[in-house]
């Protein structure tokens, strides 16, 4: 892993120490959020099967009735039913928060199932037509939540775990490579002065025994 290029010095070391113990701080925090929206997603994928066979179910039983309703009426009367009908669902949208993520969520809520035409208009096959497909309606908004909380979860998982790789192969390996070097750099560079003041001392204190000053022109003399 490449270190960064600057100089080996005390000043260098507390920086990276510290730009290291602020990125080591939010790859733990990243780390947790990934654990986050995996749970929260495994939750909404484990909805998503019962509520997508609903559908499908709901589906069938809704066609089958509007064939049903076709065959008893014909496709003018039962046209002409239709464009009578004025069933407006409620949906109340909130948004939840999921580590950090803003995840849309509503609920759908059916109106009430009154006459919408008068009784020559269809029979009782386009009620049970009507009825289907308001609680089709319902049941695909239910799964269209799903889907787009997953979808979102799923595209913030994504970008979440790249951050956690980059800090964890080739960010965080850096820094702590970076500051190893200089460590060893400055260590290396006290054994240095450490053996030249040693060296300095010795060749001071042979001068001195021997009547000679280690610096030109002084002598030293004993009292």
């Amino acid at each position: 892993m490449a270190r960064l290029n600057i100089p080996p010095t005390k000043s260098s070391l507390l920086a990276v120490r510290r730009d290291l113990a602020v990125a080591a701080e939010g790859f733990s925090l990243l780390d947790q959020k990934r654990e986050i929206l995996v749970l929260d997603l495994m939750r909404l994928l484990a909805e998503v099967r019962p509520v997508q066979e609903r559908l499908e179910a709901v589906c069938r039983e809704a066609y089958a009735a509007l064939r049903s309703a076709l065959a008893a009426n014909g496709s003018r009367a039962l046209a002409l039913a239709a464009a009578q009908v004025r069933l407006q669902p409620q949906v109340t949208v909130v948004t939840r928060v999921v580590a950090g993520a803003r995840v849309p969520d509503w609920a759908m809520t059916s109106a009430a199932l009154t006459p919408q035409y008068g009784f020559a208009g269809a029979d009782a096959t386009a009620d049970a037509a009507m009825d289907a497909f308001r609680r089709l309606l319902a049941t695909a908004g239910e799964m269209a939540r799903l889907e787009t909380a997953v979808r979102l979860l799923a595209r913030e998982l994504k970008k979440t775990r790249r951050r956690v790789n980059a800090l964890e192969q080739l960010f965080l390996p850096s820094y702590r490579e970076t500051v190893a070097y200089i460590q060893d750099s400055l260590a290396g560079r006290e054994l240095d002065a450490i053996f030249v003041m040693k060296l300095v001392k010795r060749r001071l204190e042979g001068a001195a025994a021997g009547g000679q000053s280690y610096c030109p022109g002084v002598e030293l003399k004993a009292e």
